[in-house]
């Protein structure tokens, strides 16, 4: 393969970019929003940052007007974990008041933010995919990054941190691709330094959003363009040090205002969350779970990986390596690090989709030549092989799915089963979509027929997520207990009796309890009494330890219920009078 590279191809009026970009965004978005608030929280990050952001509000309402800069989980300072994500949750609650609105209502607000976060990291990627190239690789991109079940879609319906951090990590890093201008003359780097204070603004707030990972991303993108590019790197270099500086004026000041408020060191609250002591996944297994999570374009990620090595040396090659050292650069940084799990490496996203849409992309530029691109079909005709089939036992497969539990072939269903009605409905219209992809494929249209796969993916998306929303959920169950708890006792002081390592309340039964729990030891239940005035409530495991001790101290019990699958706690009331 060769072809002359011109950058005039990139050039596209104003309204043709938002034209475009508001498809790709209208698309992406489908899945990510049907019934969103309707499954309550199970993941603990979820759970976590709802409860911190709720907590925080709730401070911040009651008249603490400080609440802001210290967030708390369970009256637990989070100082080792930057507060964007609160300080965004709680914009976006600017007009609900604690005493008129329900946790549910938050929740759904939370999740708002994650999903425009979410459609934000599509748009970044179409952004780099347009500096890197052509707005057609923009588009591919933007579609792929958009139509990933597994990895955007997941993230981007939940209320967490991750999200955020790779949202403003692809924005950070489309910020300095826009500041090394890749295409651009010589004259037109006099501006560049305003570029990369943008971008240096834009890690700053990455690392706000978690953690210092998207500098470290940003980081490596631009070490790839410097490999590559080798035109005024030096300065350019200089630029992206300025950038690197504009990041720590933007974060820092947070964590030294955090150590001077708990007379720390700053090293100290870094080292306690970037540690990576707690690692889900190591080896092999972590880049496996990648190859799934880029599903159903994991075959052309592939191809994307050998297709740079297809082009000879110069400008032709030279783009389409930023990419892939890019992608290459982060497998080996999350190889070095100990902690590691897949959600970590959402920001990954925008290195895939390129790596992805670039394979497209110069497939259509053969065939706008008229011919067909070397080896294409070994990818093509797979993919489109494996879609076919998968058109045709999608719905089969949910609907079938008791039967598939009763064979021992599943442990349970995944989801609420549709209807015989809308398996015989939708399974032709999901063959035919998938049917016209492979032909536009093999009249050697690659883009339409990529179009064609991203309308397969949304729709096979919003089916699972739509049943996934009406699935049972075992919070459900807990959300019940919790506000059956919280009508019980009111405003009155509610503590949990735990000896030293004991499971504590689950995060999202405290959500929707919402009020904070104090953590009473054994030893300490008549000291605890002592200083609340009646009526006081406790809750504990039940067992016959405690039932003894609240028993001996006074109290009385009320019912039983469960915070979290198989674990029973009784509440418990000290009212002497």
């Amino acid at each position: 393969m060769n072809e002359s590279l011109n950058p005039d191809h990139s050039r596209k009026g104003f309204w043709y970019h938002v034209l475009v970009l508001g498809f790709i965004l209208l698309l992406s978005a489908g899945p990510l929003l049907i019934d969103l608030g309707t499954r309550n929280p199970k993941h603990w990050m979820e759970g976590i940052s709802l409860l911190t952001s709720q907590e925080t509000w709730l401070k911040q309402h009651a008249g603490d007007s400080d609440a802001w800069l210290t967030p708390t989980c369970n009256e637990n300072p989070r100082r080792n974990k930057p507060p964007l994500l609160v300080w965004m949750n709680m914009i976006s609650w600017l007009d609900l008041e604690p005493e008129t609105s329900t946790p549910a209502q938050l929740m759904y607000r939370a999740r708002l933010v994650t999903v425009l976060l979410g459609l934000v990291l599509v748009g970044g990627t179409y952004w780099m995919g347009c500096q890197l190239h052509s707005p057609r690789l923009g588009l591919v991109a933007g579609l792929i990054a958009g139509s990933t079940p597994f990895f955007l879609q997941t993230q981007a319906r939940m209320a967490s941190y991750d999200m955020h951090l790779a949202a403003w990590t692809t924005l950070a890093a489309g910020a300095a691709l826009w500041a090394w201008q890749f295409h651009s003359q010589p004259h037109a780097y006099k501006t560049a330094w305003l570029r990369w204070v943008i971008c240096g603004v834009l890690m700053g707030l990455s690392w706000l959003s978690k953690n210092p990972l998207g500098v470290l991303v940003t980081t490596l993108l631009v070490a790839s363009l410097a490999l590559v590019d080798e035109r005024h790197r030096m300065s350019r270099c200089m630029g992206f040090i300025l950038a690197l500086v504009v990041c720590l004026v933007v974060a820092m000041p947070w964590f030294f205002y955090q150590a001077q408020d708990s007379n720390s060191r700053v090293w100290d609250i870094l080292r306690h969350e970037y540690s990576g002591q707690d690692s889900p996944q190591h080896g092999t297994t972590f880049y496996i779970i990648l190859l799934r999570l880029a599903l159903p374009w994991t075959l052309w990620l592939i191809g994307g990986l050998v297709h740079p090595f297809m082009f000879k040396h110069g400008e032709t090659r030279s783009y389409r390596m930023i990419p892939w050292f890019w992608f290459v650069l982060i497998l080996v940084v999350f190889t070095l690090h100990t902690g590691k799990a897949p959600r970590y490496i959402l920001p990954i996203m925008p290195a895939i989709a390129l790596l992805v849409a670039q394979v497209f992309d110069d497939h259509q530029t053969c065939a706008d030549r008229g011919e067909y691109a070397p080896h294409a079909d070994l990818l093509f005709a797979p993919h489109w092989i494996l879609t076919l089939l998968a058109s045709l036992c999608f719905m089969p497969f949910l609907m079938l799915q008791d039967v598939l539990v009763l064979g021992n072939c599943l442990d349970k269903p995944i989801v609420i089963a549709p209807t015989m009605l809308w398996t015989v409905i939708l399974t032709p219209i999901l063959f035919v979509i998938a049917l016209i992809g492979a032909w536009r494929h093999l009249m050697n249209h690659p883009v339409q027929a990529a179009l064609f796969m991203t309308f397969w993916i949304v729709l096979v998306s919003l089916v699972y997520w739509q049943r996934y929303a009406h699935s049972p959920n075992d919070m459900d169950d807990y959300r019940a207990n919790a506000e059956k708890v919280s009508d019980t006792i009111g405003s009155a002081p509610l503590g949990a009796v735990f000896a030293p390592g004991e499971r504590l309340v689950d995060l999202e039964f405290l959500f929707f309890l919402r009020r904070t729990v104090e953590t009473v030891s054994p030893h300490g239940i008549e000291n605890y009494l002592d200083r609340n005035t009646p009526p006081v409530y406790l809750m504990a495991d039940r067992s016959k330890k405690y039932d003894t001790l609240l028993r001996g101290a006074g109290c009385q019990e009320l019912f039983e219920f469960q915070d979290e699958a198989e674990h029973d706690r009784r509440l418990w009331i000290y009212d002497p009078e």
